[in-house]
């Protein structure tokens, strides 16, 4: 799934480059790529610091209304370069 919004509990939102997820329906990783020297937002750094999201939008599709957590859903992050289109980095956490 790409591209799928997320609302914290106080309303703000962020938004998933990719969630993966299983022929269950579960969400196994959450990817964000960033180009360059690029970095988190402030509310994908929410997450990341396991601040829960429920899923929202129509890119959500049947996850829509699900809670998700850094705590039981990793989150990876892609670095790659601008200029070669190649994946320089990767990190996962937890």
């Amino acid at each position: 799934m790409q591209q799928v919004s997320g609302k914290f509990q106080d309303g703000k939102r962020t938004v998933f480059d990719d969630l993966v997820v299983n022929t269950d329906g579960n969400v196994k990783l959450s990817n964000e790529t960033k180009t360059g020297r690029g970095s988190y937002t402030t509310n994908q750094q929410r997450y990341r610091n396991g601040e829960p999201v429920t899923l929202t939008g129509k890119n959500s599709g049947d996850l829509k209304g699900t809670t998700i957590s850094i705590n039981d859903t990793p989150d990876r992050l892609s670095q790659v370069n601008l200029e070669t289109g190649n994946v320089t980095k990767t990190t996962t956490k937890p």
